[in-house]
C-alpha cells in the first residue's frame, strides 16, 4: 500500500476540535505543522501504519454497503425495530446521575503549586509524549496524547512540566472526599474524573424541606393521634424538584472543590451515565449543563450529539462511522437497517443505545468491576531499573487501590507501550488471591524482567507503562465460599506452589487458591528463598476414597482409585447381601413362629 503523503490523509493525527478548548482553531494550519514534524518520526511510522488499517477497513465496508439488497435493509430494518423497542423498556429517567471533570487537571495542579506558571501555556508529561494541556496551550492545538516535540513546534514557548502523580493523588483525595458525602458509592473514573448518583441524596434533602414547610404543622395532630403518619416521609420527588435540586446540589459540590483545592471542576446532570460525560464537556472550563430528565430533552440532546463525543467511540471507530456518514446519533439512527449487517451484534446493539440515549444508572464503584489498575505515560526509560522502579510505583498505587475497596486479586497484568508506539500486554495468574504488595510487585517485575530479557541484548526503550490486578473478589470472600472443600483439593500433589515458592501441604492443608502469605505464616510454613534452580522435592498424591498417599505419578493414583472404588464397591455389595439375608432369615423365623403360636 502506497505510504501517506498529505495531512488530510492522516486523519489519525489531526486536531481533535472536540476537545474542549480546541474550538474555532485553525485546523488546517495546525495539522499540516503536526504532519511535517512528525514525519520521518517512530510516531509518524505508528499512526501512518494505523491510519491505512483504518482506510483498509473503511473500504471493506463501503464494498460490502454496496452489496446490501433492498431485501436484506428491510428484513435488518424491521430486526432493529423490534431491537430498539426491547432497549426503550430500559430506559430509566429516575436518576440523577453526574459526571464530575477537572479542569486540566494535571497542569492546573502545576500551575497552582508554581504560581509563575500562571497565564503561560504549559503541558504535563515529556517530549515523546503529552498527558494534558492548560487551556492557553490549546489555543495553539497543543493537547493530551501529543508527543511533546509536535507540541514544541506548535508552540514554541510551550512549558512542559513532567508528571508528578503522588501530588495528583494528593490533590484527587481531596475531590473524592468531597464527592463521597454526597454519594458513598461514587464510581472514580480516573484521578481527575467522577461518576456519582444524586437520587437519594436528593431524596433526603427533599424530605428535610418538607418536614420543615409541612410536617411541623402536623405535629400536633400527630401528639394527639399515634396512628396518623407523616405522608411527607414517604412521598417521591416531582420529577421538576429533582432536576432543580440536581443543578443547585451540584453547583454546591463544584464550589467545595474549589474552597478545598483552589482548583475548578466542570460537570454534567443526565439521567444516565453516558449522557453525563457528554454533558461535562459542554461547558468547560468551570462550568455545568443538564439534561433535564424528560423523553423529549434527553432526545433533544441525543439527536445533534456527535458521536465522537461518546464514550466508548474512539478515534479509530469514530472515524470509520464517519467515513460511512454517520456523524451524529440522528445519523446512527437514520442508518439502523445496515449497522447490524456492516458490525458485529454486539457493537450493532451499543450503536442503538447510543442512538436513543440509553444508557447505565449504575455507578457504584465496585458495580461489575472485574480489575483494579493504573498506567503511566512517560518519557522514554531504557534503563532495566528505572524501569523496574516505575513497575513498583505502579503495583503500590494499585495495592493501595486494592485495600482501599477490601478487594483481592489472583491476576496480574502488565501493559506497556514501545517508542515506537507498539502496546503489549503480559499476564500471570498466582496461585492464591492477594493484595500483598509483596507477592504482586514481585510478579509483576517478573513480567518486566521476561520482556526485557526477550529483547537483550537491545534496550527495552519503554513510554508508556500500566499494572492491572484482573480476577477481584471481597477479601472476606476468601475466607467464606472460597474455603469449601471440594474434591480437586485431594487430587493434587502433597507439594503446591504459592507465590512461585515450595510450600509443604503437611502443615498447610489449604488450596492454592485459597492460601496467601500470612495464612501461610500462621501455619510455619517453610517458604525458601527464590532460587533459578528448580524445586527437585519428591511429591505424592492423596486418594480421596481411602486417603492413601503412596502414589507417586498421576498413572499410580488413577490405578489405584480403580482399585479402591471396585472394592470399596465390591464390599458395598457383599455388605448389602448380607443384609438381605439377614433380614430374609429373620422375616422367617417370625412367620415360623406365627404358625406355630396359630
Amino acid at each position: 500500500m502506497e505510504s501517506i503523503t498529505s495531512p488530510t490523509e492522516m486523519k489519525t493525527i489531526q486536531l481533535n476540535d472536540q476537545k474542549a478548548g480546541m474550538q474555532g482553531l485553525d485546523k488546517e494550519h495546525i495539522n499540516k505543522i503536526i504532519y511535517e514534524a512528525s514525519k520521518g518520526t517512530p510516531y509518524f511510522a505508528f499512526q501512518e501504519k494505523r491510519q491505512k488499517s483504518i482506510d483498509q477497513k473503511v473500504k471493506e465496508l463501503k464494498s460490502a454497503l454496496q452489496k446490501i439488497t433492498e431485501a436484506e435493509r428491510s428484513a435488518s430494518l424491521k430486526k432493529m425495530n423490534i431491537l430498539c423497542a426491547s432497549l426503550e423498556t430500559e430506559r430509566d429517567l429516575s436518576h440523577s446521575i453526574v459526571h464530575i471533570d477537572m479542569d486540566a487537571f494535571y497542569a492546573a495542579v502545576e500551575m497552582e503549586d508554581n504560581p509563575k506558571l500562571k497565564g503561560k501555556p504549559i503541558a504535563v508529561g515529556g517530549s515523546s509524549m503529552l498527558s494534558t494541556s492548560n487551556y492557553e496551550a490549546r489555543k495553539f492545538g497543543v493537547r493530551a496524547a501529543m508527543p511533546g516535540f509536535i507540541g514544541k513546534k506548535l508552540c514554541p514557548q510551550l512549558i512542559i512540566v513532567p508528571c508528578n502523580f503522588k501530588r495528583y493523588k494528593e490533590v484527587s483525595n481531596k475531590v473524592r472526599a468531597v464527592i463521597e458525602e454526597y454519594d458513598p458509592d461514587y464510581s472514580p473514573a480516573s484521578l481527575d474524573e467522577m461518576y456519582f448518583d444524586l437520587t437519594e441524596y436528593i431524596k433526603r434533602e427533599y424530605k428535610k424541606q418538607m418536614h420543615l414547610n409541612v410536617c411541623l404543622k402536623q405535629e400536633s395532630a400527630m401528639a394527639d393521634d399515634s396512628d396518623v403518619v407523616c405522608q411527607t416521609c414517604s412521598m417521591e420527588v416531582p420529577r421538576e424538584e429533582r432536576d432543580r435540586l440536581a443543578y443547585n446540589i451540584v453547583e454546591e459540590i463544584r464550589e467545595r472543590i474549589f474552597a478545598v483545592t483552589n482548583l475548578t471542576a466542570s460537570a454534567g446532570i443526565a439521567p444516565n451515565v453516558m449522557l453525563a460525560k457528554v454533558c461535562s464537556d459542554q461547558n468547560k472550563p468551570n462550568g455545568q449543563f443538564q439534561i433535564i430528565s424528560t423523553l423529549e430533552a434527553v432526545n433533544s440532546f441525543v439527536c445533534s450529539m456527535p458521536v465522537k463525543k461518546v464514550s466508548g467511540i474512539g478515534p479509530v471507530s469514530g472515524q470509520i462511522l464517519n467515513a460511512l456518514g454517520i456523524h451524529t446519533c440522528w445519523d446512527m439512527w437514520e442508518k439502523r437497517d445496515v449497522i447490524p449487517i456492516l458490525f458485529k451484534e454486539s457493537s450493532a446493539d451499543f450503536y442503538m443505545r447510543v442512538a436513543l440515549g440509553i444508557s447505565s444508572t449504575v455507578v457504584k464503584s465496585d458495580y461489575v468491576r472485574k480489575s483494579i489498575g493504573t498506567e503511566q505515560t512517560f518519557r522514554e526509560i531504557s534503563n532495566p531499573e528505572e524501569l523496574r522502579a516505575k513497575c513498583q510505583e505502579l503495583c503500590q498505587e494499585v495495592v493501595e487501590d486494592l485495600k482501599l475497596r477490601n478487594m483481592v486479586g489472583k491476576v496480574v497484568v502488565l501493559k506497556y507501550k514501545t517508542t515506537s508506539f507498539d502496546s503489549h500486554t503480559r499476564n500471570h495468574s498466582l496461585p492464591c488471591h492477594t493484595a500483598d504488595e509483596e507477592v504482586i510487585c514481585n510478579t509483576a517485575r517478573k513480567l518486566l524482567d521476561a520482556e526485557i530479557a526477550a529483547v537483550a541484548p537491545k534496550p527495552l526503550c519503554l513510554r508508556l507503562m500500566g499494572v492491572r490486578i484482573a480476577n477481584l473478589v471481597y477479601e472476606d470472600m476468601v475466607h467464606g465460599d472460597e474455603k469449601q472443600i471440594k474434591i480437586k483439593d485431594f487430587l493434587k500433589p502433597k507439594q503446591t506452589l504459592c507465590e512461585d515458592q515450595v510450600v509443604t501441604v503437611d502443615s498447610c492443608h489449604k488450596d492454592p487458591e485459597e492460601c496467601n502469605e500470612n495464612t501461610c505464616k500462621e501455619n510455619e510454613i517453610s517458604m525458601p528463598e527464590p532460587s533459578s534452580k528448580p524445586a527437585t522435592s519428591k511429591m505424592s498424591y492423596i486418594c480421596p476414597v481411602c486417603n492413601a498417599s503412596q502414589m507417586k505419578t498421576l498413572d499410580e493414583l488413577n490405578t489405584h482409585i480403580d482399585n479402591c472404588l471396585n472394592k470399596s464397591a465390591i464390599k458395598e455389595i457383599l455388605t448389602e447381601d448380607l443384609q438381605q439375608k439377614k433380614k430374609e432369615t429373620t422375616m422367617g423365623g417370625k412367620e415360623k413362629c406365627k404358625e406355630k403360636n396359630f
